[in-house]
């Protein structure tokens, strides 16, 4: 009987199991990235940056604008998350990027499964500018958990 090479086995489970980073990304949103980039090198796993889009708080804009803003939001989505994806690599970590659009607790519920995460990671949300108060983001990482089984970080 031939044994499975240990590096290929290793190579196996970091590639079936992921850390989900949820961020919008630029300098703000360092501090929360470099702590889920050392979570997933901590954990031997790959990590994947997502970052979700909701303009329905524009419905009643022509919908001409609406889509170009979407398009807008999504071109600087990807920057930002490649921006992430670098000092992931750069950190010895191997990092892909998605942006969705839509419900944010659905995106990341879908994003678990298509990933297989174990574990998703929030930052805190600061002072000023956040979209989400802390006790949002601690619903929201009862519903994922409720939903998927994954682990929720708060960082």
């Amino acid at each position: 009987m031939v044994e499975p090479d240990k590096n290929q086995l290793e190579d196996k489970q970091r590639s079936e199991h992921v850390v989900l980073c949820a961020t919008r990304g630029g300098p703000a949103s360092y501090p929360n990235q470099d702590a889920a980039i050392a979570l997933a090198k901590a954990r031997g796993q790959d990590i994947v940056f997502i970052n979700v889009t909701n303009m329905k708080f524009l419905d009643k804009v022509s919908s001409a604008i609406l889509v170009d803003m979407d398009e807008q939001m999504e071109e600087l989505a990807e920057f930002l998350l490649l921006m992430a994806k670098e000092r992931a690599e750069q950190a010895g970590v191997s990092a892909r990027t998605e942006v969705r659009t839509g419900s944010f607790c659905q995106a990341l519920i879908d994003a678990v499964h298509t990933y297989h995460a174990d574990v998703v990671v929030f930052g805190q949300p600061g002072e000023s500018g956040s979209l989400f108060k802390a006790e949002q983001l601690q619903r929201l990482g009862e519903c994922l958990r409720s939903e998927t089984g994954v682990e929720v970080v708060l960082l």
